[in-house]
């Protein structure tokens, strides 16, 4: 989760590449850093964001050895401009708004056994709409479940296309009450699936539970 007091601007995430001290770092003291960014975040100049960091191939290489890891630094593409953007730590009284670090892999298909889909994901829904990860459902009969955890309704769609980039809504948009569940399937067949969501008011937020399970048609 983040707060900013400032206009639109972008955040720029960069791969730390040294050691370093927490407790000695300063705005003229800080680790070496990658000579590019890694991924760029906009910011709307709204509080109460949720913002996602692309970080795949970095974590792959931290994975496998390639780099070693030092975490990340994010700072503002124009460091001259006033204002703030914080961010939520674990050390938050609310751990909805604790960063999360997603882990999307496939389990390997075992001799003779077929692939299915058995994926769960986690979200803080907000009024802005929110997105789940874009998944190849080609081979799959597969239903979505998604929960509504928090204190207010949640507009929910499932989104098709046939080649990732053109979406289509499936149905129409489905108003998940407070703490209930609800179920998306499809009616048509395509190559890629995922939901759409967000609360109904600004300001509302509530943590969504998507579950995705499917085996091959």
């Amino acid at each position: 989760m983040c707060e900013n007091d400032i206009n639109d601007t972008n955040l720029e995430v960069y791969q730390v590449t040294s050691k370093y001290s927490p407790k000695k770092v300063s705005w003229y003291h800080h680790p070496l850093i990658s000579g590019n960014p890694i991924d760029t975040i906009e910011l709307k100049g709204k509080p109460g964001m949720a913002v996602t960091l692309r970080l795949t191939q970095l974590a792959a290489k931290w994975y496998s050895g390639a780099e070693a890891n030092f975490g990340v630094l994010i700072k503002s593409n124009d460091e001259t401009s006033s204002g703030f953007a914080g961010f939520c730590s674990r050390e938050w009284d609310d751990a909805r708004c604790w960063p999360v670090l997603e882990v999307h892999y496939a389990q390997p298909d075992k001799p003779g056994c077929e692939p299915t889909l058995d994926l769960r994901e986690d979200f803080l829904a907000t009024s802005e709409y929110i997105y789940s990860s874009t998944l190849d459902v080609l081979i799959f009969n597969y239903t979505y479940e998604l929960h509504n955890r928090g204190d207010f309704p949640v507009e929910a769609s499932l989104l098709l296309s046939m080649n990732g980039a053109d979406w289509t809504v499936n149905a129409l948009n489905r108003i998940i009450p407070p703490h209930s569940a609800e179920i998306l399937m499809p009616d048509t067949i395509t190559r890629y699936a995922r939901l759409r969501f967000r609360t109904l008011e600004v300001g509302h937020k509530s943590v969504i539970q998507v579950y995705i399970q499917g085996r091959m048609a």
